[in-house]
C-alpha cells in the first residue's frame, strides 16, 4: 500500500520532490511534502505515544483554513495494528506508540469537520 501511495499520490510522486523534515523527539521524526494539490506529512513515532503541540516545529501546522486528515496508519487492522486512534487530542495531532502516519492536508468543509473533531476529542 505504501508502494502504491508514492506511486499514485500527486503530492507524493512530484520528482524532484519538495520536501522538508525535522526530528520532533529522541525517537520521531516527520518528512513535510509540498505541493499544489495540498501536502503531505509522514509522521514516524517509535516511542510512547506523542501529542504534538504546533508551536515548537512549525512544520506540523497545517496552512491556514486547512486541516490534517489520515491518508495512511500503520495502526490500521489490516496491517495488524491496533486500529487508528483519532488524529486529535484536544486540538493537537496525536501520534500512538511505535507507528507511522501519512497525513493529507484538506480544505473547505473537510478542514472545518476535521477541527471540529479535534476539539471533541
Amino acid at each position: 500500500d505504501l508502494l502504491a501511495l508514492r506511486r499514485d499520490d500527486y503530492v507524493l510522486a512530484q520528482r524532484p520532490a519538495k520536501v522538508d523534515g525535522a526530528v520532533l523527539g529522541a525517537r520521531a521524526w516527520l518528512l513535510r511534502f509540498f505541493g499544489k494539490e495540498g501536502d503531505r506529512l509522514l509522521l514516524i513515532n517509535l516511542g510512547a505515544d506523542l501529542t504534538l503541540r504546533p508551536g515548537p516545529e512549525p512544520l506540523i501546522a497545517p496552512l491556514e483554513a486547512e486541516a490534517w486528515q489520515i491518508l495512511w496508519s500503520s495502526e490500521a487492522i489490516e496491517y495488524g495494528g491496533a486500529g487508528t486512534p483519532p488524529l486529535y487530542r484536544r486540538g493537537y495531532l496525536h501520534i500512538a506508540a511505535e507507528s507511522a502516519l501519512v497525513l493529507t492536508s484538506v480544505k473547505g468543509e473537510a478542514a472545518h469537520r476535521t477541527r471540529q473533531r479535534s476539539h471533541d476529542g
